[in-house]
């Protein structure tokens, strides 16, 4: 296992010190086929907590966190309802283009006959340039805030080396004369260059390249 993992990083530091298009960028550690990409996703996390009062159900003086967090659980349903299917919050450079809303919950494994003293919420949404980070952040702020429900984020932004003409179209490469290649129909691979005669001494781009999620 460690040999293949060695090779790999070999191959990996082959493309980026031999590859003209790789200079000054970074190199993704993921499991790529050894293909090269241009960007990855990056990532936000978000926890959302309710504070109750643990007590056993026979009192009565309990007050259960559950109960308290679910009314945001049922709008967080409809808001991840939202992101699968407005394109405001997605990228189609990405395959898939969505941002991977997802949620799990935890209430400390709080016994049944115990009314369940603090339960955490926790989110990830998986970041892309122009997704509107920001604005999917607000309406999950806004919603905790209207339950009275403490709200903390944190993340990392995505990873965009390609050069392009806006952050969601690549540029077409300028080589002159170049024959017509019907487009890769791989899942998350595309062809971005057509291929070219190189003159002597002229970089040629590899003619693939793709996005990691």
């Amino acid at each position: 296992m460690k040999r293949r993992v060695w090779r790999r990083v070999c191959c990996l530091r082959a493309v980026a010190t031999s590859s003209r298009r790789l200079a000054g960028s970074g190199v993704v550690i993921e499991p790529t086929r050894l293909r090269p990409v241009y960007a990855h996703k990056g990532m936000v996390r978000v926890t959302v907590t309710a504070e109750g009062v643990a007590a056993h159900t026979s009192t009565g003086r309990g007050v259960s966190a559950n109960f308290l967090i679910a009314p945001f659980l049922a709008e967080m349903t409809h808001l991840a309802e939202r992101f699968s299917r407005d394109k405001r919050f997605m990228n189609g450079e990405f395959n898939p283009p969505t941002n991977g809303f997802n949620m799990v919950i935890d209430d400390g494994g709080c016994p049944h006959n115990v009314t369940a003293a603090g339960t955490v919420c926790t989110m990830t949404l998986r970041t892309m340039p122009d997704d509107h980070r920001d604005e999917a952040l607000a309406l999950i702020a806004a919603s905790a805030q209207r339950h009275n429900l403490a709200f903390a984020s944190n993340g990392f932004d995505p990873v965009y080396t390609a050069t392009a003409t806006s952050s969601t179209q690549p540029s077409p490469p300028q080589t002159p004369n170049p024959r017509p290649h019907p487009t890769a129909r791989k899942p998350g691979l595309q062809r971005l260059h057509q291929p070219c005669r190189s003159r002597p001494g002229q970089h040629r781009p590899s003619p693939y390249t793709r996005r990691m999620d």
